[in-house]
Order: C-alpha cells, then sequence, then structure tokens
C-alpha cells in the first residue's frame, strides 16, 4: 500500500520536521534488533560513512537535527527516524532545505552503512555496548528496576514486559547479520507513516515522498494483551533501598473506542497529579509515600501505580492505595476534583501543541484508535462525567503488586 503522507501546514514553529514511523508486531525476538537498528540508521550511511561525515553534512543544513529512537505502543513495536530543520524564510541565503531533509532521509532509509549483509562493525559493536549499559542502568535505578520487575511478573508470557530495547538475552546473543535481517524485515513488513509539519508545501511534500521515500506500508493488527488473574498478585524482593518501590499494576474492561476518554480522566483524578486521589491522600494527609503517582496504556486497560514508600510502611500504603480505588469506584469524590482533572488533561493536551512534536504524535496515536482531531479529543475529555468513571473503575482489578524493599512487614 502506498503512504499518504501526514501533512500538518503550520507558520506557528521556526522548523519544519518530517518523521517517519514504522510500525511491527512487539515481539521479543526482535526488539533489540530494532533498537540497535534505529541507531545505526541514524548514525552513518553510504553517502556519510563516519560520524563527523554526517555531522558536517547536518551542519550545512544549518543544524538540522537528525534522530531515531524506538517505542513501545499497546502490543506494537515502533521505530521512528525524524529530522528537524529550520525554516527558508530564516535563512540568510537560498537554499530549500525541505528537499535537503528528504535527500537526507532517502540516505538514512535505503542506503544505510552496510556491506555484504552486515553493517558498519564498529558502529555495529559500540551501539550493542551502549545498550548493554542501558541495562546497567536499569539495576542502579531502583525506580526503573522495580517497574521492570513488576511488568515481568504482570506479563510473564508477553514481550510487553521488557524495555523498548528488548530482553538483555537476547541482546547478548545478536551479531551483526542479526540487524541486516531486522533492516530487511522493516522495509519489507511494516506500517509505515510519514508526518510532515511545518511551513510547507503540500504539492512539494507528495512529489519528494515519491521520489526519496517510495515506501511501501504493510497494516499490523495486534490483538490487545488480555491477562488471566494472577494467582500471586504480591510479590516482595528484600535487596538495599533507602525507600520501599511500590509499583501495582491494574487491569481493566475498556472499549477503546468508547471508554478512552473515561478511562484517561479516571486516572488523572486517581493519581495524574498533586490533586488526584492518591497525591492528596497517601503523600500529604498520611505521609506514607516519597513520592506517588498512576499513569495508563489507555487503549489496551492497563494502569500503573508507582511509588516511593517508606520501608516499613508498604503494608499501609497497599491498603491506602485500595482505600482510594475503593473511592473511585463508589463515586465518593468530589465534582470539582472531576472538573480539576478534566482540565489538566486537556491543559496537558493543548501545551503539547507548543511543539511540533505534539501535533506529529497525536497524528500518530490516531492509528492506534478512532481518529480524533483536537477538538473532538478536548471534546472527549470535557464530556466525562461521574458516572462514566464510575463505570471504568468498576472494572478495575488489582493485578500484580511488587515491592522491593530493605524489610519485610508483618
Amino acid at each position: 500500500m502506498t503512504i499518504k503522507p501526514h501533512i500538518i501546514q503550520s507558520t506557528q514553529f521556526k522548523t519544519n520536521s518530517i518523521v517517519i514511523k514504522f510500525k511491527a508486531p512487539l515481539n521479543e525476538n526482535t526488539m533489540s534488533q530494532r533498537a540497535i537498528l534505529a541507531k545505526l540508521l541514524t548514525r552513518i550511511t553510504k553517502k556519510y560513512p563516519t560520524d563527523q561525515s554526517l555531522i558536517n553534512h547536518l551542519s550545512d543544513l544549518y543544524g538540522a537535527h537528525l534522530y531515531s529512537n524506538v517505542l513501545k505502543q499497546n502490543n506494537t513495536h515502533v521505530i521512528t527516524i525524524g529530522i528537524d530543520f529550520i525554516q527558508n524564510r530564516y535563512l540568510d541565503q537560498p537554499m530549500y532545505l525541505v528537499e535537503e531533509a528528504f535527500k537526507l532521509l532517502n540516505e538514512v532509509v535505503f542506503h544505510p552503512c552496510f556491506d555484504e549483509n552486515q553493517f558498519d562493525n564498529r558502529a555495529f559493536n559500540q551501539e550493542k555496548r551502549l545498550m548493554l549499559n542501558k541495562y546497567e542502568a536499569i539495576k542502579d535505578n531502583k525506580g526503573q528496576y522495580s517497574f521492570y520487575q513488576l511488568l515481568s511478573n504482570m506479563f510473564k508470557d508477553e514481550a510487553y514486559q521488557y524495555p523498548s530495547f528488548g530482553s538483555k538475552s537476547h541482546l547478548l546473543s545478536l551479531n551483526n547479520e542479526d540487524i541486516f535481517q531486522a533492516y530487511q524485515s522493516m522495509l519489507a513488513n511494516d506500517e509505515k507513516h510519514i508526518y510532515v509539519c511545518g511551513d510547507v508545501e503540500p504539492t512539494d511534500i507528495q512529489k519528494y515522498i515519491e521520489q526519496y521515500l517510495p515506501l511501501k506500508s504493510y497494516p499490523v493488527n495486534m490483538p490487545l494483551i488480555r491477562l488471566e488473574d494472577s494467582e500471586n498478585p504480591l510479590i516482595v524482593d528484600v535487596g538495599q533501598t533507602q525507600q520501599a518501590r511500590l509499583n501495582i499494576g491494574l487491569t481493566f474492561e475498556i472499549n477503546e473506542t468508547k471508554d478512552y476518554f473515561a478511562f484517561l480522566v479516571m486516572n488523572q483524578l486517581f493519581g495524574g497529579d498533586t490533586m488526584s486521589l492518591l497525591f492528596t491522600n497517601v503523600r500529604e494527609k498520611l505521609s506514607l509515600a516519597y513520592q506517588i503517582h498512576s499513569q495508563v496504556d489507555a487503549r489496551s486497560g492497563f494502569l500503573f501505580v508507582l511509588s516511593g514508600v517508606k520501608n516499613d510502611q508498604y503494608i499501609q500504603a497497599i491498603d491506602t492505595i485500595k482505600v482510594q480505588f475503593d473511592k473511585l469506584q463508589k463515586g465518593e469524590f468530589d465534582v470539582s476534583l472531576l472538573e480539576t482533572a478534566k482540565r489538566m488533561l486537556k491543559n496537558h493536551k493543548l501545551e503539547s501543541f507548543d511543539r511540533p512534536k505534539g501535533y506529529i504524535e497525536s497524528a500518530f496515536s490516531n492509528t492506534y484508535v478512532m481518529p480524533h482531531t483536537k477538538e473532538a479529543w478536548l471534546e472527549g475529555i470535557t464530556n466525562v462525567d461521574v458516572d462514566e468513571v464510575v463505570r471504568i473503575a468498576l472494572t478495575g482489578k488489582f493485578h500484580t503488586i511488587y515491592c522491593l524493599t530493605s524489610e519485610v512487614s508483618s
């Protein structure tokens, strides 16, 4: 399927942005390959075979910023390749940077620096070592470590348990040929989207995509993850930590089209900010937590509570969190708090449009759910009422509770 570009015309910014999204099924066996591939593609190319040569070229493009990253979204794995560059009206001499940016992306996507089915070996080994360092950094960061321990226990049979750069065991076994195979698969099988945001001409963009990025897209339709009830909902690990890291995973029965907005509002009300039930009660009133908040995978129906609590009070903290959730289920919260939650969500959404990335990520999120314009999204949040929040909350179940602590509470 030929790609139809998503063009967001705007004179709001000083820069233009071009972003390519490559979406594939979330698979434990390919996440590490794709993570290293993303870094190699934007590091060197056939035409710019050294780090410095590519840096020099970006400098010639008035300091353009070329980047890549990987992300888990729902049950998919997404490679993002993008370039930000200054709009033409700010240049001191004529140069059509839009076409130059597309030329560079053509180099990145279609002419990587490989030979005989292998990427540059020095670059591959360096990126693999940097990726391994990320795993070591997770061990040293108690907050990150405990969150991934929660995921590994909650999603034991799912690739969702891993960071976006995959599992350490797979990374250790990777060789250079694996990255080349991931590259071939990305071009041949991924669902692809191209976004252009800025002061651009749509006819030019269409022409440049046909000329420089003639990609074919193959739809990826992954079923949502559904978890069985947990037989062992509480896991306690004892280790060196100044504060107990208490993380909780809840599951909800969500119809992603009908319930999306209500689920977002419910989370905001429960633990989304400093006005939420968790923050004001668990942290402020009872002083059980040093920090606490909740976040959601809104389309999959997962909610995660992340907190740092006193080592000898994590049981009390768990009980108090459950009490606050019970309040949600019974609708025992002030309507003014609901209105505050909705206002905060709308403000965050509007603030995201202060950057090109906000427009692009909002457009890409529409590839997972029924598409919403900015206005429709804001209206959807506005229309959520108490009954809808209670309805969603009543489907919630505490699935897994993970705590890393220096002592075991009775």
